[in-house]
This record gives structure tokens, sequence and C-alpha cells, in this order.
């Protein structure tokens, strides 16, 4: 984390120090009785809610890609987790997805291409194969398939604005 983003936590957690120290100093200012709380609990909540906002919001919302552009891939195996691929090429490429990390693959052209699912990826594929086996589960498997199409179409047209 760099000093820029935690400049405005340590500023939000001193002032809040200061307010928190006052209203528990002056008790009479804000017509209540004092708290009865020791100094150190209320010294410990006030530090620790900013940086954890900061940390589940920071861990929660960015998805970090290795980012590999215009590319060209000939008979490789490749592992895509993690990594966003754009305006790259394969040709005859083994394409494994473990599904630990999330991956991308825009603009891309795929020749030939063979993929690969391994742990994760994997059992989740077998998973849904082996309902999409009983046709009376069959819909399920197409509606979740369909809300995933849906959402990345929605996911697209906002970025592009």
């Amino acid at each position: 984390m760099d000093i820029k983003s935690f400049l405005p936590y340590l500023i939000n957690a001193t002032i809040s120090l200061i307010v928190g120290w006052f209203v528990v100093k002056f008790p009479h200012v804000r017509n209540v009785p004092p708290l009865k709380i020791p100094f150190w609990i209320i010294l410990a909540i006030i530090f620790s809610v900013p940086f954890t906002i900061h940390f589940v919001q920071s861990s929660d919302n960015y998805i970090s890609f290795e980012t590999i552009e215009h590319r060209t891939f000939t008979n490789e195996s490749i592992v895509l987790d993690g990594k966003a691929f754009n305006n790259c090429k394969f040709y005859r490429c083994t394409l494994i997805v473990y599904g630990e990390k999330p991956s991308q693959i825009l603009n891309c052209e795929l020749i030939e291409p063979i993929f690969a699912l391994e742990g994760y990826a994997a059992n989740t594929a077998g998973f849904f194969t082996e309902l999409y086996s009983d046709s009376s589960s069959q819909y399920i498997v197409m509606d979740i398939l369909n809300r995933k199409i849906n959402d990345r179409n929605r996911y697209n047209k906002q970025k592009s604005f």
C-alpha cells in the first residue's frame, strides 16, 4: 500500500481519536453521563475501523491480472488463471484453467484450441456435467449459463461508456 492511499485513513483515525478523546474527557459538553469503557478499548476501536474498512474494500474489489497483449502462441500449453490476454492469437494451444483466479480472453483469435480444466475448474465442470446429464435438471445449467452471459454483456456495456 502506498502513502497516498494510506493517508486518508490515517487522517480519519486521527480525527476520530481527537473527537473520541474530547467526548470522553469532557462528558458535560454532551450532557450525558461519562462513559465507563476503558480508554484503551475506545482507542483500539477508533484506530481499527478505518484500516479494516480499507483492507476489506481493497481485497474484495480489486482483481489483479497479469496482462499479455499482441502475442502469438503456437502449440503451447498456457495457464489462463490470473492472466488477461488482449489481442492475442492462439494456434493449436492447450489452454489450462485451474479456476483458482479469474482470467480474461479479450479480442483474441483461437484456432483449434484445446481447453484443459484442472483442479477447481474440473470439479465445477464435473458437477455441471452431471447436473446436465439429468434431463429434468438441464434447465438449471442453461439458466446459470444464460445469467453469466447476461452479466458479462451488461458489464461490457457499462465498461464501454
